[in-house]
């Protein structure tokens, strides 16, 4: 797992996702999670995805910011990379219940605006759908 982007900590500049991208082609069989979907590079980690199937993200820590995450997942939508997202809460920051809740509410946008959906089984694919051994882990 790769803490990349981040506003918060570090230097931006060594923090883009697509510096993994040398890491992804050359470990083809290493299992490549960049936490938090890369925020703020979103579309470069979905990119990233698109072209290593051996990279994967976490969306935990984007619950909080419904626009971002929106724009995030129909980013992923149109590379088709969501089978590779994976839930995370981001806990102690979020509960595992708050950030499911917050997740499930995306499209409410509230009355008078419309926009397209995020489908409500890309949602519960990401918090259900998602064994361990997809990333070669044996629950076991």
């Amino acid at each position: 797992m790769f803490h990349c982007g981040g506003a918060y900590t570090g230097n931006l500049e060594f923090s883009d996702p697509v510096l993994l991208d040398t890491v992804a082609m050359a470990f083809p069989d290493l299992k490549i999670i960049v936490a938090h979907y890369g925020q703020p590079y979103m579309e470069q980690t979905a990119i990233l995805m698109r072209k290593n199937e051996n990279v994967f993200a976490d969306l935990s820590a984007r619950f909080h910011r419904p626009w971002q995450l929106y724009n995030g997942l129909m980013i992923a939508e149109e590379y088709r990379v969501t089978e590779r997202l994976l839930f995370g809460s981001d806990f102690p920051v979020r509960t595992t219940a708050a950030a499911i809740a917050e997740f499930r509410g995306l499209n409410d946008w509230g009355a008078g605006l419309a926009m397209p959906r995020i489908p409500e089984e890309t949602i519960e694919a990401i918090l259900f759908e998602r064994p361990l051994s997809l990333l070669g882990i044996d629950p076991a």
